[in-house]
């Protein structure tokens, strides 16, 4: 609505200046209402303009979309998980997607599910008394990191990790981290 009032005032104002308006011009009061006007409301982004906004802000918040890959791994002081089966997770593929999250390029979550990232963010003392977990040489050079759970209704690998930068993300499952590189 305000939109198109927006419209309509411009094409008019228009219109009269370009016509001369029957040789008048608007009284000084008039003319400072129509720009007050033209101030205050400012046109509404259409759909396609909130949609790239949206993936802007999306790619910008969620720097760990994308495919990674499981190079190395470092159990806690109490794991769920037997060597081989920490060992055989060295090579998988994850990918994190806006609506989905591949494992070796096949979906693991189910359809409704929301990326949560915890407002507090661990350091090496932090996370080595939450987790247990002795990440040594993992550390050099990383101040912080921040974790990012899967809210959904299924547990799978990858549905919690830490963000350490762009280009590495320590996934954490059954009291395992997982270091994995994008690829």
């Amino acid at each position: 609505m305000k939109k198109q009032l927006l419209v309509m005032l411009s094409i008019g104002l228009l219109t009269m200046i370009l016509s001369g308006c029957g040789g008048t011009l608007p009284d000084d009061s008039s003319q400072d209402e129509s720009v007050s006007v033209t101030e205050q409301e400012t046109p509404e982004p259409s759909d396609a303009e909130n949609e790239i906004a949206d993936t802007e802000e999306s790619d910008n918040s969620f720097p760990f979309y994308g495919t990674w890959k499981v190079m190395d791994y470092q159990s806690a002081a109490i794991s769920a998980l037997s060597a081989d089966d920490m060992e055989s997770r060295r090579g998988l593929e994850i990918t994190y997607q806006s609506d989905s999250v591949l494992l070796d390029a096949e979906k693991v979550n189910d359809d409704s599910f929301t990326y949560k990232t915890e407002e507090n963010t661990y350091n090496y003392d932090s996370l080595l008394e939450e987790y247990r977990a002795n990440l040594g040489e993992w550390w050099n050079n990383i101040s912080e990191v921040t974790c990012v759970t899967i809210d959904s209704n299924d547990d799978f690998f990858g549905s919690q990790f830490f963000v350490v930068d762009s280009d590495t993300i320590w996934i954490y499952y059954e009291g395992v981290f997982f270091l994995a590189k994008k690829i």
